[in-house]
């Protein structure tokens, strides 16, 4: 990830392990409980850092995924950006790889169909 020139990018990293998947989520609740708080924009901060969260395989990263995205639609906070990857494809990337984070979007509500059908007159 590359930061730009003038504008630098803070990350915070977290080494996703295999604990207990609630152990994982409280984690991850604490980045949105301290962006909630706003303590962080006291430190001259114009914007909250990118998490970074780097997962086992990719079984998991499904899974940290699911859980950031119903979290990010349930507190309807979509300032805060989260990406991630696999040990994997960390450990095989070098300075130039670009591509090995996902960002993780939020979820938006599903929406329905009208269900009432027209009849038409022939």
């Amino acid at each position: 990830v590359n930061p730009n020139k003038g504008n630098p990018q803070e990350y915070m990293l977290d080494i996703v392990s295999n604990d207990p998947f609630f152990v994982i989520k409280k984690r991850i609740s604490r980045f949105i409980e301290h962006f909630d708080s706003e303590v962080w924009l006291n430190e001259d901060r114009s914007r909250y850092p990118t998490i970074l969260l780097v997962c086992p395989d990719n079984t998991l990263q499904d899974k940290v995924r699911g859980y950031v995205q119903r979290l990010l639609s349930a507190t309807g906070i979509d300032e805060v950006t989260f990406l991630t990857t696999t040990n994997e494809l960390l450990n095989k990337s070098s300075v130039n790889d670009k591509a090995i984070w996902q960002r993780i979007s939020v979820m938006r509500p599903l929406v329905a169909l009208s269900t009432k059908q027209t009849k038409h007159k022939h």
